[in-house]
C-alpha cells in the first residue's frame, strides 16, 4: 500500500478543524459551587415551629433563645404543645422543664405563643411552668415590621 500523496496530505490538512473539542468543564464547577454557597448561606436556621408570634413596638432581641439547650415551649393555633420541636401533652410540660434543667440548660422558658391561640391552653402551659420551678419565662414577639421610606 502506498503512502498518501504530498498534494492528498495538504487537502486533508486544510479540511479539518483547527480546533478539538475539548470540554471546559470550570464554568460548570464554578456555578455549582456559587449556588451550593447561596443554598447554605440562605437556609435560615430552623428554631422551633413555625409559630405566628404577636407584634409589639418593645419587643427585643432575645438571641439566648436561639441556643441548642435553650427550653422553648410553643403554643400553635390549635393548642398543640411543643418543648424544644417535640410535641408533648400538657401534664409532660413541668416533668420535661425539670429534665432539661437537671440536664444542664439555663433556668429560663422561652414561651412562643400564636397569636391566634386560645387562652385556656397558654394558661396551662404557664401552670406547668410553674409547677417545674422555673420563674423567669420570656414571651417571644416580634417587631411590627416598618417599610424603609
Amino acid at each position: 500500500m502506498s503512502s498518501p500523496s504530498r498534494s492528498a496530505v495538504l487537502r486533508l490538512a486544510k479540511r479539518r478543524s483547527a480546533f478539538r473539542f475539548k470540554p471546559n468543564l470550570w464554568p460548570f464547577v464554578g456555578i455549582s459551587l456559587a449556588l451550593l454557597a447561596t443554598f447554605m448561606v440562605s437556609t435560615p436556621p430552623h428554631h422551633g415551629l413555625a409559630v405566628d408570634l404577636p407584634t409589639s413596638a418593645y419587643a427585643v432581641a432575645q438571641r439566648y433563645a436561639l441556643r441548642e439547650n435553650a427550653i422553648r415551649v410553643a403554643v400553635t393555633k390549635d393548642g398543640s404543645i411543643y418543648l424544644r420541636n417535640n410535641r408533648v401533652q400538657p401534664e409532660e410540660v413541668g416533668v420535661a422543664i425539670r429534665q432539661a434543667v437537671d440536664d444542664g440548660a439555663e433556668r429560663r422558658v422561652y414561651l412562643q405563643i400564636d397569636s391566634r391561640a386560645r387562652y385556656g391552653r397558654t394558661e396551662i402551659v404557664l401552670d406547668q411552668i410553674r409547677k417545674a420551678g422555673i420563674r423567669d419565662v420570656t414571651l417571644l414577639a416580634e417587631k411590627p415590621y416598618k417599610p424603609a421610606s
